[in-house]
C-alpha cells in the first residue's frame, strides 16, 4: 500500500528504525473496529472501550496513524470468494 511521505516516515521512525521513541498517546471518542496488526511486530493489536489501539506485544499505541491509514489510504474490505 502507498503511504504520504509523511505517514511513511513516521512509521520508520517508531517502528523500523526506533528513532522516535514511542508514538503519541492518543485516543478516538468511540470504539475504531475491525482488526489491527502492529506494523512493527506484526502482533494482533487490541482496542480498548475508549478507542486506543495497542500492540499486546510492544504496548506501542497505533491509534496515531489510524485517521491516515482509513481515511487517506483507503483499501478494500476482503471479499468473500
Amino acid at each position: 500500500m502507498e503511504l504520504s511521505k509523511r505517514v511513511s516516515q513516521r512509521l520508520q521512525d517508531v517502528y523500523a528504525t526506533g528513532t522516535t521513541v514511542a508514538p503519541s498517546e492518543v485516543c478516538h471518542k468511540q470504539r475504531i473496529g475491525g482488526t489491527w496488526y502492529c506494523p512493527g511486530c506484526g502482533v494482533e493489536a487490541t482496542e480498548s472501550e475508549v478507542g486506543v489501539i495497542r500492540c499486546s506485544a510492544c504496548d506501542k499505541n497505533m491509534t496515531e496513524f489510524i485517521y491516515e491509514l482509513v481515511e487517506l489510504h483507503f483499501h478494500e474490505p476482503p471479499r468473500d470468494d
